[in-house]
């Protein structure tokens, strides 16, 4: 704000129509999730598979580098640096199957320190009738 209001000073100050150039503030927002389609904030459900990969995609275009990192209860969580091309990014989180993670909840998280903010996607885990 105080940036704008000094702009305003200095264009009536030392010339005209400065009104129509006033600079553009840009604000920095966090990533829109692509993939998965999420509804209503609810969990994504997932069949698992012999091998289970999980994918997230997010489109964000102000920031030059996001963290990525994968939570799952009673494992270490995985950080790591998106990968990015132009202004997606996306993070791959790959499961073997144990019949143990029927009903868990794996979240992935894309973090932007540039507006110390993030998304969240949760993937809900679960056995096709309940095996497999």
């Amino acid at each position: 704000m105080l940036l704008v209001a000094g702009w305003y000073v200095a264009c009536t100050t030392f010339g005209s129509g400065c009104l129509y150039t006033k600079p553009v503030v840009k604000l920095n927002r966090v990533p829109d999730i692509i993939e998965p389609e999420i509804v209503d904030d609810q969990p994504v459900e997932v069949l698992l598979a012999p091998t289970t990969i999980l994918q997230v995609i997010a489109d964000d275009p102000d920031s030059e580098q996001l963290s990525c990192y994968w939570h799952q209860e009673g494992q270490e969580d995985r950080i790591e640096t998106c990968q990015r091309e132009g202004s997606l990014v996306h993070t791959v989180y790959r499961i073997e199957f144990y019949p143990e993670l029927d009903d868990t909840t794996i979240e992935a998280h894309i973090w932007d320190f540039d507006a110390s903010d993030g998304v969240e996607v949760d993937f809900h885990l679960t056995l096709a009738g309940g095996v497999l």
